[in-house]
């Protein structure tokens, strides 16, 4: 088993050497994303500081953003939101691969917020990055979350620890956004569909995971209306994928 496992990884080459230059615990990381039995939590150290790990999602999550470069920040980005901000892995990410840019990372879970705004200020960013502690929803208000899932796999609507919503709206106003990455569990579909066109019209780039509640074609009418075009589609099987949004000039 460990052998066969080796032999099908050797197509990861190259986020392997990513990863190598990443971090001197980069051996531990790879066995770990492999799926090696990796003793949890474990840190590594990267040019700016620690970061940790504390279940296998976390360094899935982490591998996927990182070596995988799953998704596209671009060296010159200026603004970044990342919705469903999670841990801070993307968000950290960002700020390391687009020197100039200020990121707004929103992320509703309470304690998942605690460790990102742990993770921003342990390396150094605090400066270049404004946290909210909300969900993105149709309209400002509340929700409710349930926290016993794990992290990366919690949606609200349900549980009953409460957390505010704001609108898409209400977080760009303004702003000439680079790049939108979204990852909030199938509320992909509600955020952006009712979102004004000259909201959309400040967004250069959208990257989004979308589930199986939807699809891209629900969103993309209202997106494509604002200017955006649908530029990459990857399907993930079940009704899980990637689709990404740029704006053509």
């Amino acid at each position: 088993m460990r052998i066969l496992k080796i032999v099908t990884s050797f197509h990861r080459l190259p986020e392997i050497l990513l990863c190598r230059a990443a971090t001197p615990q980069w051996m531990k990381l790879t066995a770990s994303y492999i799926g090696f039995p990796v003793t949890l939590p474990f840190d590594i150290e990267l040019r700016t500081g620690t970061f940790r790990f504390t279940t296998v999602a976390d360094v899935r999550t982490f591998w996927l953003v990182f070596f995988s470069r799953t998704y596209d920040v671009r060296p010159g980005d200026r603004l970044i939101i990342d919705a469903g901000a999670n841990i801070g892995t993307f968000t950290l990410y960002a700020l390391l691969n687009a020197p100039e840019s200020r990121v707004i990372a929103i992320e509703p879970a309470p304690d998942t917020c605690e460790r990102l705004r742990k993770v921003i200020h342990e390396h150094g960013f605090s400066s270049r990055c404004v946290i909210y502690q909300a969900a993105l929803g149709p309209q400002d208000g509340s929700t409710t979350m349930d926290l016993r899932s794990e992290s990366q796999f919690r949606s609200t609507g349900g549980g009953n620890t409460s957390v505010p919503v704001f609108t898409l709206d209400s977080i760009v106003q303004d702003a000439a956004v680079d790049l939108l990455k979204l990852d909030i569990e199938g509320s992909e579909y509600s955020i952006l569909a009712p979102a004004p066109p000259r909201c959309l019209k400040h967004i250069q780039r959208i990257t989004m995971e979308y589930h199986p509640n939807g699809s891209p074609g629900d969103i993309t009418p209202p997106v494509e209306r604002a200017g955006l075009k649908c530029v990459s589609l990857r399907d993930d099987g079940g009704g899980y994928g990637l689709a990404g949004f740029e704006r053509i000039s």
